[in-house]
């Protein structure tokens, strides 16, 4: 599946890994991002909810058939992702949750996904299944750094040590994975501040994302130092941020 990312991890996350979840899911999600997770409690199914409350598409894997909700204090959250995202299982009706069965749905999450990002995950989490199955599948793998010595933190920390991908925004996925076109949306010109119609244009070119200044140069057909003036205009402004590499991005308030 293109244009989706997993997001899996502990069922028994900290606040602040929930709310995580929750926030990179939602932010995907507006940027046209499809979210896949396994619908477990924790930071699956806050990812499924993030992605739902702001509007996006998810897709749950689950470890048992249709018919069969898991687990059932998910009931709402199953009825909603199938009113506005897509439930998927294996399994034939009638088949209850085992524990076999997950680590055999997690090689779909991973598979149907681009990248997957691991938010929080002890050391014998199932979420590491899920990351050893991104990387025989050849997906990009992301993981969330955590406090040294935290139990939620030592799969995460240890993925990172391996050569997981850092996470610590949305905006980490869009460098490592440009070819995921997302329309991260700009508010109207009118919540905007005043800007030129050149300011304009360039504004509407970050829909897709950080741009590096060469190729925001060649969309406009104007020389680099030329249009290096117009971005420190809207930098400004507070409408965007340079990022390492002279890329630019627009400010998290306007996306």
């Amino acid at each position: 599946m293109t244009n989706a990312i997993s997001i899996v991890g502990t069922r028994h996350p900290t606040e602040e890994g929930r709310l995580f979840a929750y926030n990179l899911a939602a932010a995907l999600a507006r940027a046209e991002i499809t979210v896949v997770s396994g619908m477990a409690e924790g930071i699956d199914s806050a990812a499924h909810k993030g992605a739902l409350d702001a509007g996006g598409t998810t897709v749950a894997v689950w470890g048992n058939s249709l018919d069969v909700v898991y687990p059932p204090t998910n009931r709402s959250l199953a009825r909603r992702i199938k009113e506005r995202g897509v439930v998927f299982s294996e399994y034939p009706p009638g088949t209850p949750p085992d524990r076999a069965h997950f680590p055999e749905r997690n090689r779909i999450i991973s598979g149907l996904s681009e990248g997957i990002v691991v938010v929080e995950a002890g050391k014998k989490s199932g979420a590491l299944i899920t990351a050893d199955q991104a990387l025989a599948q050849g997906r990009e793998l992301f993981a969330v750094p955590g406090r040294p010595g935290a139990k939620m933190s030592e799969g995460t920390n240890a993925l990172i040590k391996k050569g997981a991908r850092l996470l610590t925004s949305w905006e980490d996925i869009f460098e490592e994975l440009p070819r995921l076109k997302g329309n991260i949306l700009v508010k109207k010109f009118s919540r905007l501040p005043d800007m030129t119609e050149i300011e304009k244009r360039i504004v509407e070119m970050f829909s897709a994302g950080p741009l590096q200044i060469d190729q925001l140069a060649a969309n406009v057909s104007m020389p680099v130092e030329e249009i290096m003036e117009f971005l420190l205009a809207l930098e400004l402004k507070g409408v965007i941020r340079e990022l390492s590499g002279k890329r630019f991005m627009l400010c998290e308030e306007y996306a």
